[in-house]
């Protein structure tokens, strides 16, 4: 199960099966590629992004870095702009030593 917390205006963390993702959305993707031009129907119809990765998008979800790359260049920034690392108590746990 999936569920989405806000961290506050900006920032969207995902919950699955307790543990936090340790990617946080820093701005809300579609908004953003609609303020550039971008509508699902461009997206798709020029092949930058699938319905099923738009829908992804929409539910904080995970990106593949093909993906990301392609956020890049259409709203041309980098990626720390769009993505945050933040772990959670647990994954500091599990994977720092």
């Amino acid at each position: 199960k999936c569920e989405k917390k806000r961290v506050n205006k900006r920032k969207t963390k995902i919950i699955m099966g307790g543990f936090s993702n340790m990617i946080i959305y820093k701005i809300n993707v579609i908004d953003e590629l609609n303020k550039h031009g971008y509508t699902n129907s461009i997206l798709r119809d020029n092949n930058f992004l699938s319905q099923a990765t738009l829908t992804n998008l929409r539910r904080g979800g995970n990106i593949t870095i093909a993906t990301l790359n392609i956020l890049c260049l259409l709203l041309d920034c980098q990626p720390g702009d769009i993505i945050e690392i933040s772990a959670s108590e647990e994954e500091k746990k599990k994977y720092f030593l």
